[in-house]
């Protein structure tokens, strides 16, 4: 079932940002934006799908600056539910929450790392479109890869 998460989703969310390949520092800042997010009313949202516990999870946010554009700063799917079509229909139910929210724009940023290439791969799957590279944004030779899909 896909639902809007709860505070109590907290830590489930969190565990999955470690199998994504989050460290120490990066998990504590996450968790400090779910805090966040689960006090805001609006311009968060965090959304799970939970089948004998929560087995995915998106994190957006609308952008301050641009009305209508929301960004994606996280999704991820537990290591054992990947390739099942889970983070697509994840995808879906994003969509139809963010027209409900009059959005347009949906922005996702990954980094060109060979580990993320299943991300991108994923992105691409779900018919986000490649619109731009900052060469060495993270580091040197890690560039940031900017995708983006018209709601």
């Amino acid at each position: 079932m896909i639902r809007k998460a709860i505070q109590s989703d907290k830590e489930s969310i969190l565990l999955l940002s470690e199998q994504v390949g989050f460290g120490n520092e990066e998990k504590e800042y996450f968790g400090q934006q779910l805090d966040n997010a689960f006090q805001s009313i609006s311009g968060k949202s965090i959304i799970v799908y939970e089948d004998n516990g929560v087995q995915a999870a998106a994190f957006l946010v609308e952008d301050e600056l641009a009305p209508g554009v929301w960004n994606m700063l996280f999704i991820a799917v537990s290591e054992h539910q990947r390739n099942s079509g889970i983070g697509s229909q994840l995808i879906e139910y994003i969509e139809k929450e963010l027209l409900s929210k009059k959005a347009r724009l949906l922005i996702v940023e990954t980094s060109s790392q060979e580990y993320f290439i299943p991300a991108r791969k994923f992105y691409e799957k779900n018919n986000f479109t490649l619109t731009a590279t900052i060469p060495n944004y993270y580091e040197v030779g890690d560039d940031k890869i900017i995708y983006y899909k018209s709601i």
